[in-house]
């Protein structure tokens, strides 16, 4: 389903790795950085339905106040709420949908380098074939001198330096997901004390918790390169969610307290 995808990104990843002094993990960095300034647009998208939602926030709480014991009069007044600000609540989804397609491919992609980076014909599908085959073609995993991207973390009766530094990437990759978790939670603003935003405020505290445990299960079993891959683009949406949630903040002080839906609910008054 995903190969020309598979492909797609192999080329791209290819070509930074000829252009960037034919090293792996360098090429790794450069291409999420390209993806994240590719998924830019989206990304604003969803900063700004964050935005919007924590604005309206207080009158959500309101509603299910109000209609606490009226199912379907909420609904539709929380409908009316959405459709008076521009609002969806599923306005951030698609970022992450994006996101998650991508880590599912680059997955595939450091499991099997010498097909679809180095183009290598004929290759088993095993981590130590396409390894070996990428190797032979010449692919340099060695990064910072200090990481071979295409060992896995090492376990061992016994702790050693090589042992300890092979854990360094996969911790890495699991802190900047908790902090990108803990950032999110924040942006998404604290909701008054009811049942429901309650209950919902529980679900993201436990994704907070549950995402970087998944990250630390995967980041130990796969190639040190996932690791590498994983942990810069968790990094990087840090950094880029606190900028656009800045650039946000000046955007509604400007307009006088006035959200983005709102402001483009006044201009097309206007018009």
């Amino acid at each position: 389903m995903f190969n020309w995808l598979y492909e797609l990104f192999g080329s791209i990843l290819k070509f930074i790795y000829s252009n960037t002094g034919e090293n792996f993990g360098v090429a790794l960095i450069i291409f999420t950085i390209f993806m994240k300034i590719v998924l830019l647009p989206l990304s604003i998208k969803q900063q700004r339905s964050m935005t919007a939602m924590q604005k309206i926030q207080p009158q959500l709480s309101e509603l299910q106040r109000k209609y606490a014991n009226d199912k379907d009069k909420l609904g539709r007044e929380t409908m009316e709420l959405y459709k008076k600000n521009n609002v969806s609540p599923f306005g951030g989804c698609l970022p992450m949908i994006f996101q998650m397609v991508i880590l599912i491919i680059m997955i595939n992609i450091v499991y099997r380098p010498a097909t679809y980076v180095m183009n290598v014909p004929d290759v088993a599908k095993d981590l130590t074939s396409q390894i070996a085959a990428a190797q032979a073609a010449g692919m340099n995993f060695q990064f910072l001198n200090v990481f071979d991207l295409a060992t896995k973390p090492v376990f061992t009766r016994y702790v050693t330096v090589p042992v300890l530094i092979s854990w360094i990437l996969p911790a890495l990759a699991t802190l900047a997901t908790y902090l990108s978790g803990v950032v999110s939670q924040k942006m998404s603003g604290n909701p008054s004390a009811n049942t429901q935003n309650e209950d919902a405020q529980q679900m993201t505290k436990s994704m907070t918790t549950i995402m970087p445990l998944m990250t630390l299960v995967f980041t130990f079993t796969l190639p040190l390169s996932a690791s590498l891959y994983w942990f810069i683009s968790s990094i990087t949406q840090v950094l880029q969610q606190y900028v656009l949630s800045k650039i946000m903040k000046v955007e509604i002080e400007d307009e006088g307290g006035l959200s983005y839906h709102e402001k483009l609910n006044q201009k097309r008054k206007k018009r």
